[in-house]
């Protein structure tokens, strides 16, 4: 190989970045490290005006220029993006595992979240993965235009796409010490609202996205409201766990909801900012 071939290799085995697409702000960071891999650059661009799909894609474009004019070449580099929720449909179905092919869940799962979306047949990227207990799936559907439009971005920045994952599952799969309870409510709050999760015995038995910022005590009712759909004792004992969304300041919180510290690529708070 000639040198530059080699350091190229070397800088793509190295270095991977992390796309945060939110709905008011895009973040995008740059790692660097063999086995620890340390934050060197990052760059965090509010979507302008109403927001909107076409404003956030501009948004991630900007990062990805400003990221290059500071770090250089990131041709082929691994990129893993985490999508804000209010972009993202998620959904708990019930499937008999023994009784249900693969295939056959898959179509199952795919019209219930086009349902639940009010979206046209196969206008969503659907994913999804079977309950522990085998009774049923959880899955999650994006729209296929946000998809490729992100993509688009970050195919035209020269960045392999190695993962799409949304933030409620990224946020879940990095607290899953703090859901330990026998029954769990998780909700994950953001500027366009709240994924809220009921969980029993660490199994996510149901769902809701709630639009808006009403705080936690808005919370608490919208929880309230998933656990009675589900039929379930809403003054049963039950842990409230509640990663970072603001307080309305019109009224007191909620004490049951215990925190957890929100990731950084989600409050963009950075070193370096772009505004």
């Amino acid at each position: 190989m000639l040198p530059r071939s080699i350091e190229r290799l070397v800088q793509r085995r190295t270095q991977r970045v992390r796309v945060y697409f939110g709905t008011q702000r895009v973040t995008v960071d740059l790692f660097h490290g063999w086995r620890r891999q340390q934050l060197v650059h990052g760059v965090s661009r509010s979507i302008d005006g109403a927001g909107g799909l076409d404003a956030a894609v501009a948004a991630l474009g900007e990062a990805l220029r400003l990221l290059r004019s500071e770090a250089g070449d990131l041709h082929d580099c691994p990129c893993e993006v985490v999508l804000a929720d209010g972009w993202i449909v998620y959904d708990v179905v019930t499937i008999d595992l023994l009784r249900v092919s693969q295939p056959a869940a898959s179509a199952a799962v795919a019209a219930t979240l086009e349902d639940v979306a009010g979206a046209h047949p196969g206008s969503l990227a659907v994913r999804w993965q079977w309950q522990p207990d085998g009774r049923g799936v959880f899955a999650m559907a994006i729209p296929r235009v946000t998809l490729g439009k992100v993509k688009g971005a970050l195919a035209a920045a020269g960045l392999a796409v190695k993962s799409v994952t949304g933030e409620f599952v990224a946020i879940y799969n990095a607290q899953r010490e703090a859901l330990a309870g026998r029954r769990v409510v998780f909700a994950v709050g953001r500027e366009a609202g709240a994924q809220i999760a009921v969980l029993i015995d660490g199994v996510i038995r149901a769902t809701r996205f709630e639009f808006g910022g009403a705080g936690s005590v808005g919370l608490s009712s919208a929880a309230a409201g998933v656990m009675r759909a589900r039929g379930d004792d809403t003054t049963a004992p039950t842990e409230y766990v509640l990663d970072a969304i603001a307080e309305d300041g019109h009224a007191p919180p909620d004490p049951r909801w215990a925190r957890v510290r929100p990731p950084t690529w989600a409050t963009g708070r950075r070193g370096t900012v772009a505004r």
